[in-house]
């Protein structure tokens, strides 16, 4: 039987048998009408569950539970609202670790449906860290290649790791697994969203403040640098970072010190730092968007993440694994994909990669019901595919075309672009629409030569039949 506390927030009354209710599960029940009192009570007591139920003082569900997953972003939260949609329901968890109980009249099975999210809860903290190796899923090739990788990077003795790859290829789980799976891993791993902070506030939260230090600073205020001494800092959107900011960044860096706002004592810090962008940050330095120095000082080991389209073969294991997760999530039952259905999800290009993925399941769990996932749930995919797939690829050979490997595709339509923009590795991503270091390590892949601006060359044995253009056929 579970123990322990559980806030409720909500702006009405607490009915007769809510406190009875919640006691028979083990659980003391405390209330409060706003996020901004219910994180003073999670600031000086521990909980549980939180527990969110409409109507809310002055607030949105939505602005609540974005208040507690920035403060409190481990503690399970479970949302009562009997008139919301399922499509609100979706658009509100997309984001989100919450729950959803639809039933706001009978406290008894919301109590039952809280004992078993605090019970999920404790299991996954006490069972193996979820920012392991092994959390890399996947057996192609180039996956075992990646968690091969990690490994060897995270029990080096590198304090400077930049994660390179395109959005939703997972760099925040492969930051945790470098963390988890260093030296480091007793200590603290801070990510940080350098996109998501406003700039007024990302020097105090990153260095923090003495009191004085401006108008509101009334008490000093270790910064996220400091917390993490002796562990794993993660910059998630790097390339986000002002001029100003990169430059006391790099300052930090280079001296391992760090000053308070309002300070004037060298604090000494050690920390391993990840970076991670989709930004190319070469070309962002040559448009004077990023500092130079403080790209060099960034990619002393450079890690690039694949896009999902180049692990073709982690797709199946991926879905299953999001379904199984889902399924206990939302209280479903489906069994797995039909035949048509994982194929669809095989030959969808997934240009926004694993978060893509992830997100697809997760609205059929949520919108749908059924044994198995079926073809026609996914008909949403069918735009993102036919927007996105490149144009097809004329060979010397018509009947044998459906015979070739995704890779041959890829190659051929990576060479015509080189071709067509002269070698310019900038230019041909723009017009592929990827950055240039996916194109960068395209061209290192399959070994292509670029020997002037504008030849391209390949290895004999990399290279395509003639296309049918240049055949006569």
């Amino acid at each position: 039987m579970a123990s322990g506390k559980v806030l409720l927030v909500t702006d009405r009354g607490l009915e007769r048998g809510w406190k009875t209710a919640f006691a028979a599960q083990g659980f003391d029940l405390d209330t409060r009408p706003d996020s901004t009192r219910a994180i003073e009570l999670i600031d000086t007591e521990g909980l549980d569950a939180v527990v969110i139920r409409p109507p809310l003082r002055g607030e949105k569900v939505e602005e609540v539970l974005a208040a507690l997953r920035l403060t409190t972003p481990r503690v399970p939260v479970v949302i009562v609202d009997p008139e919301v949609t399922p499509r609100e329901v979706f658009e509100i968890c997309r984001t989100s670790s919450a729950e959803y109980h639809f039933d706001a009249r009978s406290p008894g099975p919301l109590a039952g449906t809280v004992r078993q999210v605090v019970e999920r809860s404790r299991a996954a903290r006490s069972g193996p860290p979820t920012g392991s190796i092994d959390a890399i899923l996947g057996q192609a090739a180039i996956t075992r290649e990646l968690r091969a990788t990690v490994l060897k990077i995270a029990r080096s003795a590198a304090t400077t790791i930049l994660l390179l790859g395109e959005s939703g290829t997972g760099k925040d789980l492969v930051a945790h697994a470098l963390h988890e799976s260093s030296p480091r891993a007793a200590a603290a791993f801070v990510p940080i969203n350098c996109s998501a902070i406003p700039e007024a506030l990302l020097e105090s939260e990153l260095f923090g403040h003495e009191p004085g230090a401006f108008t509101d600073a009334k008490t000093l205020k270790l910064g996220l640098l400091e917390l993490a001494n002796g562990g794993t800092v993660f910059l998630d959107e790097v390339a986000e970072l002002s001029m100003p900011i990169q430059a006391k960044i790099l300052r930090f860096l280079e001296e391992r010190t760090l000053k308070r706002l309002g300070g004037t004592r060298d604090i000494p810090v050690d920390l391993r730092i990840i970076s991670g962008t989709h930004v190319d940050l070469e070309e962002a330095v040559s448009l004077q968007r990023f500092r130079q120095d403080l790209f060099f000082r960034l990619q002393v080991v450079p890690v690039h993440l694949p896009p999902l389209r180049e692990r073709v073969e982690d797709i199946p294991v991926l879905a299953r694994h999001f379904l199984d997760t889902l399924n206990l999530r939302f209280h479903k039952r489906f069994g797995g994909f039909a035949p048509d259905a994982m194929r669809r999800l095989v030959e969808h290009l997934w240009p926004g990669n694993i978060r893509e993925l992830k997100n697809a399941v997760e609205r059929v769990v949520l919108l749908e019901d059924g044994s198995s996932i079926e073809s026609s749930m996914l008909d949403f995919l069918r735009p993102a595919l036919e927007a996105t797939r490149p144009e097809p690829v004329s060979v010397s050979q018509p009947p044998d075309r459906a015979s070739l490997r995704w890779d041959d595709l890829e190659l051929d339509t990576l060479l015509r672009a080189l071709e067509q923009c002269h070698g310019n590795q900038s230019e041909a991503a723009r017009r592929l629409g990827v950055s240039r270091d996916t194109v960068r390590h395209r061209i290192n892949k399959f070994g292509i030569r670029l020997e002037t601006r504008a030849i391209v060359t390949l290895p004999l044995d990399r290279r395509l039949p003639a296309r049918e253009a240049e055949s006569g056929s």
